[in-house]
């Protein structure tokens, strides 16, 4: 899948149009090999152990050696990863599905760690906070202190957006530290929509910042300029997510 996607990185740059397959050209990477073989070896192992989940499932490995491969494919449980080296912004090694080659004839061109989209979650978040504590007009620090109860936000007029914690369990007054280590919806979803809580000039600043900022990060996928935004509502790709971070 790597090199799937190095090649269509070539394909797309103008300047080897028509050059690319008669020049003999040398193509250097960043992959790590021996990071690429624990990254294919550690998402095969715990892609079966999910598979015990499903004791209706055809034993993947045993599939995979049938005479017409692994039939049928959509069946099973996926996968991608990718790994980055914070320094450089080198990708050390991607892996885009439990499979490349399903038999030696069928290729599963489908890379799920540049292809695939996917609701980035509470992943998102600490882009959220992130934009709030940006220079140089940092509207809170980590101290601030947000109260974490029932609230809703309007998108539209009537249109009422209601978030929850998990197990609907509110903390009161806490530090922004405290929402963020304990990743409450509902305090940063308040950190970036309601100008009570936090000094905005308007309940669209926020969501303005954030957008701002995730474009600064390299997310290029739509964000949808909603509240529900602070709890990674846009479906983003994993290179799109691990490269912000």
């Amino acid at each position: 899948h790597f090199l799937e996607y190095v090649h269509q990185q070539l394909e797309d740059m103008t300047s080897l149009k028509d050059q690319l397959y008669n020049q003999g050209l040398k193509v250097y990477t960043t992959i790590d090999m021996s990071m690429q073989q624990v990254a294919e070896r550690e998402v095969a192992k715990h892609l079966r152990k999910l598979d015990e989940g499903f004791p209706n499932l055809p034993e993947y490995d045993l599939n995979k050696n049938h005479p017409n491969g692994i039939d049928p494919i959509d069946n099973y449980l996926q996968a991608g990863l990718v790994v980055i080296e914070p320094q450089t912004g080198y990708i050390k090694a991607m892996v885009g599905g439990r499979d490349y080659y399903i038999t030696p004839q069928k290729i599963n061109f489908y890379n799920r760690a540049v292809q695939a989209f996917r609701q980035a979650g509470s992943a998102f978040k600490p882009v959220v906070f992130a934009a709030m504590f940006n220079l140089p007009s940092p509207l809170v620090t980590p101290a601030t202190i947000v109260r974490d109860e029932a609230w809703f936000a309007e998108s539209e007029p009537g249109q009422r957006w209601t978030p929850r914690n998990y197990k609907n369990r509110f903390y009161g007054d806490v530090t922004l530290r405290t929402v963020l280590q304990k990743s409450i919806n509902v305090a940063t979803a308040k950190l970036m929509n309601d100008p009570k809580t936090v000094k905005l000039t308007d309940k669209k600043e926020g969501i303005e910042r954030t957008i701002a900022l995730a474009r600064l990060l390299g997310i290029e996928s739509y964000l949808p300029p909603y509240p529900s935004l602070s709890l990674g509502s846009a479906d983003l790709t994993l290179l799109e997510i691990t490269s912000a971070y």
